[in-house]
């Protein structure tokens, strides 16, 4: 019969050894992974307890040297669950004058992001021209923020992921047609597989929109920003003024166990509209969206994006005047 302390070791070698399997598996960069066969076993005498085994899962993690890659503080655990939770707060609408819609979402974490973009765009969804304001958005759950777009796009391709399967890679790519959501997937063999399902109807597509980003602008909201301006950039019904964005192409997925503990586990790459991904956050390099007027100050922007529209705005009437003669 095991006394208490083998059992807290067996408990925290099981830890360990599912933390090792499971980022082995997912970790986006198989490169390097090195000796990760070699860490399996690394620590078996010195792990007698949970505490012992996080300290070295710690040191396993650092050994993949990828920024985000690392096991979460109980604080870190606690935070992400508020903000997952969160029911409103994340977004925010105001009318401004001459016909001008202003809508602020703050970040894409809380589940209920895509109900509160939908709520705050209907109460400006009758205006003539709209800022979309993304500064500071670090971004947030990619699949909600891929939904929150179809209340503002009406169509075109939207984003691709990938993330490994096995020794390979397997791809998705979205994109909006008509009254439809559009995935591809591509297995790591090129096998291709469509999917088509009902999306939610647009509220403002076709009207202008300006796009405030920065160097905050970040992961998730870059591929926001990157699809209503790929798709505006035909019809110029699409600006952006500000900052260059962070670039942040890559993704990350949070292992659980039992115990509590939690892996934040880098996964995913994935590419904006354009099919260029945003970067891995100057890990190895940047590609984050360079706006159209590279202003300074958030003041300032909103002066740039609001001069914009009205421009734009008053060059449509005399074409619509003409239409209706």
């Amino acid at each position: 019969m095991c006394d208490a302390s083998s059992s807290a070791s067996l408990r925290g070698r099981k830890l360990y050894h599912d933390v090792w399997r499971e980022v082995g598996e997912v970790f986006l960069h198989s490169d390097r992974l090195g000796d990760w066969a070699d860490w399996e076993h690394r620590f078996d005498e010195e792990i007698d307890d949970l505490d012992s085994a996080r300290r070295c899962i710690d040191l396993m993690l650092e050994s993949l040297d990828e920024a985000y890659t690392r096991r979460l503080t109980d604080e870190e655990v606690v935070e992400r669950k508020r903000l997952r939770e969160d029911t409103d707060g994340a977004v925010f609408s105001r009318r401004l004058p001459d016909g001008i819609g202003y809508m602020r979402i703050l970040g894409f974490d809380a589940d209920s992001i895509v109900d509160q973009v939908e709520s705050e765009l209907r109460k400006i969804a009758d205006c003539d021209g709209f800022v979309i304001d993304l500064s500071g958005n670090g971004g947030g759950l990619l699949d909600e923020t891929v939904n929150c777009l179809e209340w503002v796009l009406h169509e075109g391709p939207v984003a691709a992921v990938e993330y490994r399967e096995g020794a390979g890679i397997r791809r998705l790519d979205t994109a909006f047609v008509d009254e439809a959501f559009v995935q591809l997937k591509i297995a790591p063999d090129k096998t291709e597989e469509w999917e088509k399902c009902k999306r939610r109807p647009p509220l403002i597509a076709g009207k202008p929109v300006v796009v405030i980003i920065d160097g905050g602008t970040a992961s998730s909201a870059e591929i926001f920003a990157k699809a209503l301006l790929f798709n505006g950039e035909e019809d110029g019904s699409v600006h952006s003024v500000g900052k260059r964005t962070y670039g942040k192409g890559i993704g990350q997925e949070i292992l659980k166990y039992e115990d509590g503990t939690r892996i934040k586990v880098t996964s995913i790459r994935f590419f904006g509209a354009d099919d260029r991904c945003f970067g891995d956050a100057g890990q190895s390099y940047w590609n984050g969206i360079t706006p159209d007027e590279e202003v300074d100050g958030w003041n300032e922007q909103m002066t740039a994006a609001v001069a914009w529209l009205k421009t734009k705005l008053a060059a449509a009437v005399p074409l619509a005047v003409s239409r209706n003669a």
